[in-house]
This record gives C-alpha cells, sequence and structure tokens, in this order.
C-alpha cells in the first residue's frame, strides 16, 4: 500500500496547487486565517459515521470523527473545547446528490460503483476532481462548523494515481482552511511523505475487520501494510490514530486490542465494525443497568401479569439500588419475550413473581449458566423460579446449591440456623419465617447472611438458606418481605452483590450542591372552596396571604382548569373571572412556579377510554383526549394566566386516577417535567411526612419514579402516622443518617388551610424547612434532575478517574468518603465537594461534561473548591487561589468555600464592594452573600500575626 517514491508524490505538488489556486476566486477560496492552528494531541477519541450520533457521546471525548453529514449540534462542544472532523470520502458520491450535479458541472468522470449503497466512483484523473472535491466535500463540512476532515477512498483500492490526487487535494485544503486539521486514512498507503500536509493518520482497523459474525481478525498482509503507514506515519512526527473492532461486553478482547494499538504508539478506539459509535474502549464505559426477570405469560394463568412495580424488585430493592447508583430495567417473561444479552447489564434479579412453563424454564436455566454465568454478570435470585424436576436439577449443579430446592413439607417447627447480624437491618432481630420455606442450602463456599431450620411431620429437618452471598451472585428470598418487611439490609446487600466491579460515581438527586434538596407542591384541591377563618375567604385567597407572601421559598402551584372556568360540578361560571384573577394573582409572585393539575381531574388516563373528569352542563368543551387534559390546560395556564415571561414549568398529575405510561410518555415529548402520586414504597430508613389527605410524591419521568418523601400533618387523618411533632423530629434525626435516599418535600393543597389546625401545620412545617440547612429548588427542577440522573452516563478512564455525561441537571455524584478525594487541579467541571456523614458528595457545575479524578489524601497545595451553598451558585472561574462567581436565590445565600490555607485570608468582591473574611483551622470561609451577586475573591496567607498563633 505504501509508495515506493514519496518523493515523486511531492515533486511538482507546490506549482501545481499554486496554479490551481490562484485560478480560482480568491474570496471564495482563502477566508480562512493567516495562520495554522497546531494540531494538539487529544487525550482521547471516538468515531461515529452514523447520521445521528448521541450528543452525550461526543461531550465525553476530545476529538470526534462524525459522518459528513452528520445532524449534531457541534456548538455545546465547541464550547468544552473539543473538536470534531468529517469523515470526507473523496472517491465514491451518492446518485441523485447534489455532489453529483457539482461532479457533472466540473465535468468529473463518474463510473459505477455500489448498487446496494447507489454510489458512483469519481476519476481523480479529471480537471475538474479537484475542485469538485474541495465544493462538494470540503466545503459544506466546513461550513457546518467541523473543525477538520479526514479523507478516505470509501471502499476504492489506493492506487498511485488516488495517492497522488489526495496528497495534491490535502495541500490544497491546508492552504485554503489554516484553521482545521487533516487526517488521512491509513488505507491511501500515505504516511510519512503527507508529513507538513496532512496532521495525522487514521486507521479504520489495524488488525481487525468487519465480518458477518461481527468482529474478525484481518489478513496479516494487510495488518502489516497499515502497521507500516502507521509507523513511518509516527517516525515523521504526524499523528496517529487507530480504530479495532471487537464484540459488545467482551471486555477481555476489547482492552487487548487497546493494549495492543498503545505499544504501536497509536492512540486507539475500540468499537464494533458498523462504526456507529459504539464506544467499548479504551475508556470503558460504566454499566448502570440492572435487569428484572418478572411475571408470566397471560395463558399460563389467564390473567395479564401485574405491573412492574409492584414486583418485589421494585417494591424493595428500588431504594438501595438507586442509592446505589443503578437504574432497574423490567421485562416481563411472556412466551414471545426474548432474554437479552447479560453481558448488557451490572447484574440481573430473577424476581419472585417469576411464573414459567416448562421451556422457559430451560431456556431461563440455560441463559443464566451461558449467558449471565459465563459472561460474569452477577445474579440476585429472589425466589426459584424453576419446578421442573430435570431442570432445577441443572440449575442445581450450574449455581452449586444444595437441597431438592422445592418446597419442604408441612413444617411444624422453624428456628434459626445461622445468621450474620452485620448483615441484618438496624434493630431486626432475625425470626424463622416457615411462609415460603425451601429445601435449599447455598454453595459450600457461600458468604450466608441467614438460614432456618425447620421440622416436618415425619420429623425430618430441611434447612433454607435465604439470604447468601456465592461466586455467581447473591440469594435474598425472603418471601415475607412486604408482608413483614426484609430481614436483610437491602442497602448492605445489594453493595455486595454488585461490589466486584468497584465503586463508581452514583448520581444524587437527594442534595445540591452539598445541601439536602428541599421541593414543594400545591396541587389545586380547594382553590374555589370557602375556608372557615374570618370572613370565610377561599382557600387560595388564604394562602396566598397567609403562605406565599410570607415565606421566600420557590413554591409549585398547580391549577386545574375547569376549576377555575367553573365548569365542575356544583360551580357557577360567573365565578370564573374571580377564579382567575386570583390565580393571576399568585402566579404574578417571582418566586412561585406554574404547574397543570389537568383540564377536569380525570379518573382513568387510558386512549381506549374517554379521558375527562366530571363536568357540568356549562364546560364549553367537545375535546376528552389526552391533549386537551395535558396540552390544553398548559395552554390556558400560559395564555390566560401568567405574566410575561413565565411558563407552565410542570405537570403534576392529579390524585383523582394515576396517570397511564401513555400519558408520561406524551408529558415527555412536549418537554415538560412531571411528578405523579405514587402508593408507599419500602424506603428503607427514611421518614414519612405529608399534609391532611396528601399523596405521597414521586417523580416520574423515569420508569417507576424516584421514591420521595412527604411532610404530613396527622392530626385530621384516622390512620396510625405519627403526629407532625413526631415527624419532624424523626426528620431532625435523619441527619445523622449515612444514606440520605430521599430529598425534603413538602405536599400540599388548598384545602389544608380551610381550619385554623390546617393553617398551623402548613406554617410550623415551613417554618421547619425554612429555618433547616436546605437547598430550595423547584418541582419541576428536581424532577428534571431525576430523569437526567436516571439517564447519566459514566465512563472509567482509570482507577478514581471517570467521566460523567448526562445534561447537568443532576448536579451531584456521590462516592463512599473512603474512595479519596477530588483532586481539584485534575478534575473538569467540578465546582467542589463535601463529606457528609461518610459520604463524599462531589458538585458538578452543570455542564455535559464532568471529569472526575481522585486522590487518596488531600494534595500538598490547596485548590479553592464549593463545600455547600444555599441557593443556585454558578462559577465564572474557579482556579486554585481565585474564584468569581454569582448566586441567586429568594433569600440572603450562605455560601461555604473550602481550599484557603489555615487562617488564612478571603478577599472578596460582592457586586463591586470590598470585603474580606478569615478561614478557620480547616481552610473554610462562611460568606453570607445578598440574594443576587455577583462575587470575586482570592485566597491569600493568614497575616503574620495570625500565622504565628
Amino acid at each position: 500500500m505504501t509508495s515506493s517514491n514519496p518523493l515523486h508524490l511531492r515533486r511538482g505538488l507546490r506549482d501545481r496547487v499554486s496554479a490551481w489556486l490562484h485560478g480560482l476566486c480568491a474570496a471564495a477560496l482563502i477566508g480562512s486565517p493567516a495562520f495554522a492552528v497546531e494540531f494538539e494531541m487529544p487525550r482521547s477519541f471516538f468515531v461515529d459515521l452514523s447520521t445521528r450520533p448521541e450528543a452525550l457521546s461526543l461531550a465525553a471525548f476530545d476529538l470526534c470523527v462524525l459522518h459528513a453529514q452528520a445532524e449534531v449540534d457541534l456548538e455545546p462542544g465547541h464550547m468544552a473545547g473539543n473538536r470534531f472532523l468529517a469523515m470526507l470520502n473523496v472517491a465514491e458520491l451518492r446518485t441523485k446528490s447534489f455532489q453529483e450535479k457539482l461532479a457533472a458541472k466540473q465535468a468529473v468522470t463518474l463510473s459505477p460503483g455500489s448498487d446496494k449503497d447507489q454510489l458512483v466512483v469519481t476519476d481523480p484523473s479529471q480537471p475538474g476532481w479537484l475542485g469538485w472535491a474541495v465544493a462538494g466535500a470540503a466545503d459544506p463540512a466546513a461550513k457546518k462548523g467541523f473543525d477538520g476532515f479526514v479523507l478516505s477512498l470509501g471502499t476504492q483500492p489506493a492506487s498511485k494515481a488516488w495517492r497522488e490526487a489526495v496528497l495534491e487535494l490535502a495541500q490544497v485544503l491546508k492552504k485554503r482552511f489554516q484553521d482545521k486539521q487533516i487526517l488521512l486514512d491509513a488505507r491511501i498507503g500515505l504516511g510519512g511523505e503527507a508529513a507538513g500536509i496532512a496532521d495525522g493518520v487514521l486507521a479504520l482497523g489495524v488488525h481487525t475487520q468487519g465480518g458477518k459474525n461481527g468482529a474478525e481478525l484481518g489478513s496479516l498482509e494487510s495488518a502489516r501494510e497499515i502497521s507500516a503507514v502507521l509507523r513511518h506515519a509516527r517516525a515523521a512526527g504526524m499523528r496517529v490514530f487507530g480504530v479495532e473492532f471487537a464484540a459488545p461486553h467482551d471486555r477481555p478482547a476489547i482492552r487487548e486490542a487497546a493494549e495492543r494499538l498503545h505499544t504501536m504508539g497509536v492512540m486507539p478506539f475500540i468499537t464494533t465494525p458498523s462504526l456507529d459509535g459504539v464506544n467499548l474502549g479504551p475508556v470503558e464505559e460504566v454499566s448502570r443497568r440492572v435487569l428484572v426477570l418478572h411475571g408470566w405469560d397471560a395463558s399460563l394463568t389467564g390473567e395479564a401479569a401485574p405491573a412492574a412495580d409492584t414486583t418485589l424488585a421494585a417494591r424493595c430493592l428500588h431504594a438501595p439500588l438507586e442509592w446505589l447508583g443503578f437504574q432497574l430495567e423490567f421485562l416481563t417473561l411472556t412466551k414471545d419475550a426474548k432474554l437479552p444479552d447479560a453481558a448488557g447489564f451490572r447484574g440481573v434479579i430473577l424476581d419472585g413473581s417469576l411464573l414459567l412453563d416448562v421451556d422457559q424454564q430451560k431456556q431461563l436455566a440455560a441463559w443464566v449458566k451461558d449467558d449471565a454465568k459465563a459472561k460474569n454478570i452477577p445474579v440476585l435470585l429472589a425466589g426459584m423460579p424453576w419446578r421442573d424436576e430435570g431442570v432445577l436439577a441443572e440449575v442445581r449443579d450450574t449455581l452449586g446449591l444444595g437441597g431438592t430446592g422445592k418446597a419442604a413439607p408441612k413444617l411444624v417447627k422453624t428456628s434459626v440456623a445461622r445468621m450474620d447480624s452485620t448483615a441484618l437491618r438496624s434493630g431486626v432481630k432475625a425470626t424463622a419465617r416457615a411462609m415460603g420455606f425451601l429445601d435449599l442450602e447455598a454453595p459450600a463456599d457461600a458468604k450466608v447472611v441467614l438460614a432456618v431450620r425447620g421440622q416436618d411431620t415425619l420429623g425430618t429437618e430441611h434447612r433454607f438458606d435465604q439470604v447468601f452471598h456465592a461466586s455467581w451472585g447473591t440469594a435474598w428470598m425472603e418471601p415475607a418481605a412486604l408482608s413483614a418487611g426484609p430481614q436483610a439490609d437491602l442497602f448492605a446487600l445489594t453493595a455486595e452483590w454488585l461490589g466486584k466491579g468497584g465503586v463508581t460515581p452514583a448520581p444524587d438527586t437527594t442534595t445540591l450542591d452539598g445541601r439536602r434538596v428541599f421541593f414543594n407542591t400545591f396541587s389545586a384541591e380547594g382553590f374555589t372552596t370557602p375556608s372557615s377563618l374570618p370572613g370565610f375567604r377561599l382557600c387560595a385567597e388564604v394562602v396566598r396571604e397567609r403562605v406565599l407572601s410570607r415565606y421566600f421559598l420557590p413554591f409549585t402551584v398547580a391549577v386545574c382548569e375547569a376549576d377555575l372556568r367553573g365548569w365542575r360540578p356544583g360551580q357557577k361560571p360567573e365565578d370564573a373571572p374571580h377564579y382567575e384573577q386570583l390565580a393571576r394573582a399568585i402566579f404574578d409572585m417571582p418566586h412561585v412556579a406554574a404547574a397543570s393539575y389537568s383540564f377536569s381531574l380525570p379518573a382513568k388516563w387510558s386512549d381506549e377510554d374517554k379521558i375527562t373528569g366530571p363536568l357540568n352542563e356549562h364546560a364549553k368543551t367537545k375535546r376528552f383526549d389526552m391533549e386537551r387534559e395535558v396540552a390544553g390546560s398548559m395552554s390556558y395556564i400560559h395564555r390566560a394566566l401568567l405574566p410575561d415571561g413565565k411558563n407552565v414549568s410542570l405537570m403534576l398529575w392529579p390524585t383523582t386516577g394515576a396517570p397511564s405510561s401513555d400519558a408520561i410518555d406524551f408529558c415527555s415529548r412536549m418537554g415538560v417535567q412531571s411528578l405523579t402520586p405514587a402508593p408507599s414504597r419500602t424506603a428503607g430508613e427514611s421518614a414519612v411526612i405529608a399534609l391532611p389527605e396528601a399523596n405521597e410524591i414521586a417523580a416520574s419521568s423515569w420508569m417507576h419514579g424516584d421514591n420521595v418523601e412527604v411532610f404530613a400533618t396527622a392530626a385530621s387523618r384516622a390512620d396510625a402516622r405519627p403526629t407532625l411533632d413526631q415527624q419532624l423530629a424523626t426528620l431532625q434525626a435523619e441527619v445523622k443518617n449515612p444514606r440520605r435516599i430521599s430529598p425534603v418535600a413538602l405536599s400540599a393543597s388548598f384545602r389544608d388551610v380551610r381550619d385554623d389546625k390546617g393553617l398551623a401545620d402548613l406554617t410550623k412545617a415551613l417554618d421547619w424547612c425554612a429555618a433547616e440547612p436546605l437547598h430550595a429548588i423547584t418541582a419541576a427542577a428536581y424532577a428534571a434532575s431525576v430523569r437526567d440522573a436516571a439517564r447519566t452516563r459514566v465512563l472509567k478512564l482509570a482507577e478514581r478517574h471517570w467521566i460523567v455525561l448526562n445534561e447537568g441537571r443532576a448536579r451531584t455524584l456521590r462516592l463512599p468518603a473512603t474512595a479519596g478525594v477530588p483532586d481539584m487541579a485534575r478534575c473538569e467541571g467540578i465546582s467542589g465537594y463535601t463529606v457528609s456523614n461518610g459520604q463524599l458528595y462531589i458538585h458538578t457545575m452543570g455542564e455535559q461534561r464532568s471529569e472526575i479524578v481522585l486522590a487518596e489524601t488531600a494534595p500538598a497545595v490547596p485548590h479553592l473548591h464549593l463545600e455547600e451553598s444555599s441557593g443556585k451558585i454558578e462559577f465564572l472561574e474557579l482556579a486554585s487561589r481565585r474564584a468569581t462567581f454569582q448566586v441567586y436565590d429568594w433569600r440572603q445565600v450562605e455560601v461555604v468555600l473550602g481550599g484557603f490555607e489555615p487562617h488564612g485570608l478571603c478577599a472578596y468582591t460582592e457586586n463591586g464592594r470590598p470585603y474580606s473574611a478569615n478561614a478557620d483551622s480547616k481552610g473554610i470561609v462562611r460568606l453570607e452573600l445578598s440574594r443576587q451577586a455577583t462575587v470575586q475573591l482570592q485566597s491569600l496567607p493568614p497575616a503574620p500575626a495570625t500565622a504565628a498563633n
């Protein structure tokens, strides 16, 4: 492939290129800066030749090679300092494209190419080919904002003529676009002879290639030729990049391919032969997906399997797994369901609800053995779905289980055989539960957490190892967990189950800028209801005057359109102007965000039914569908009730009926966040606090939502919940809990202020929230953070070194405090960190890409960083001794900064006025700032007298 006479290729190029350039319009050709930009070697690179690359993937890499016609916004990447190169096929073009029309104008001869891809082939010997390559390939890419080009021949074989033509084209492009970089496809055969013209060489497949069954080894001859080109280019001082192909999730092969290129001095990227943006290495993506297999086929029972959120996994394991940073994905095992590749998941849960026929049992047994276990994907058994004798024997052999694996005969006596008290829930005394007792023993080398023994009516002894950890995964079989509560510490259990992959930053929506999140919602119930307070003022008037006007917290208020229009049963339309004016007065308040509570409060949200709540005869509508209830109600609020500059920020699904998945998806497609009432779930050690008749609130933006605890005043409730004082005391005690699994949320409604007692309870709850060190945000901002956290991706570069990708709405990442200390000088997109109750909370700046680098101990040279902030904060500059930031809130903002010298001086200006503050012995400074401020500060050594002390 390499030329035998590289000097011949370059002889006369300068004169030919110069003559060609002078023959064209200078204004059209030379519109670039008059200096060339040095091509710095990136730390990582990425190739995606699909037409719609994923934005988050592009944010992770310094250099991205994309399809020239890719539908992508390059601006966010450019702002982050990333570069993008367009892959230009200068030998082939599609029929009926603008390039074909341009080739005809340039008199470029075209010959038939691939019929499959509808390609035609250009001829580089034609006089017009060079002009076509510039105007038809390079110019459009340059106009899209690409930072350079990769010149390729597509599937055409390289020849001397093509090498001469490409080298000439590269020189033309260097003169025309002096600020852009140029790489050459290694298959062209140009290496060091292109030095000074091209910046580097890219090899799409060095030792591997695409095959019928995916990636496979290429020919030895081809590998030698491409390796020679790369060595030649590298010796000439050019940048060299190599792509190798591998099967997804084949970690040994991926790491071997990356190391092979590293050894050659080539920057590697490992992907699949389709080149559609799958990142396999060397930057490894950490899977956060946990697969839950559950349910049954309707033909087995005569009824469909229950919804995923009713499963044992959803109700008991959702909270601990989410706290660890994982996301549950549910698959109902109907007969037509296909088991996925287990390697795509961090772990697999076999839910206790699984009910399978014999064929399905065989398929699942084979999948566990040949897929999950063979690929070292840990399995969690929440039950034994195998009942067939033959299949059960095979599974016992695969997992090394003892006993029959079947339900034990009727037991007359049970007792605890073995327990690890350190792995049980705090305060729980282990008991032997006979429900669901199986004759089952753990493998000999397993770590048993809880085992029980039982004796049947014949006096035969049986043993049931309910909870244990084995080499293949974990067993957690507590059939009574939903009714009596789990005995095992599920946080510790799931951490050990999935702990072999090491620690990974977990998105944490409970915390923002170092403080626990607080948000609230006012639902529409009671808006138009008269209160019993003096004057019988409407509840909405009481809320506005006695609550919203008193507390400068971000409130989210939801209204129902039919209610305000006087279209609900028992209402009069002539009252509508008063209701609407009252709603306008509430939404005019700057700290109140607007939300929709639907048009008519439907009881059902299924497309199969008429979607509507009860209306009176005055209702002027003939539409009873989801669009009217959601989009229509939001349009009404925006058009009739909101001041300029405000938008409807949230869909608060009414308590009259839980939204269907279609309703949630509809809201998501509109780009509006949503919250939905949800039944209580097992929430670990978090307190449940809600106002009278209020429902627990869950963010419905992902799967089954984020379990959120809410306030409740139990005074008017008939249930056994604690009083408000007791619940507030419980919340206060939670400050010392090492597992912060929920934000603080206040779920209120207008009818809560119908009497003095309700108003007193509401204000007491708000007083507590206002006094606590919480970070108050809107409900929409919280819902958006939940969705963003669920979609967050984590890439591992090395030990204690990660890249985190998301939309910047989930801004807190959590690790055990033992993982290390952020090295702020090496981190990117990180504003600071704080340690609380053994957990390290890392604050991001809200960018798409954040890079975390941990050190074992704090660096010797201190670096300024944010410890915590009570309000919104945005850093404009953050250096080791200097910082500039802006704060915004409805109240005075407290900002705590670390990284000063012990007892050092903080000299700062707040909105241009100079101040100073002293750091404490740990280098911490606390600033009390006005609610809107721009702050510039500098870290100075302590005064001599202070230093002497």
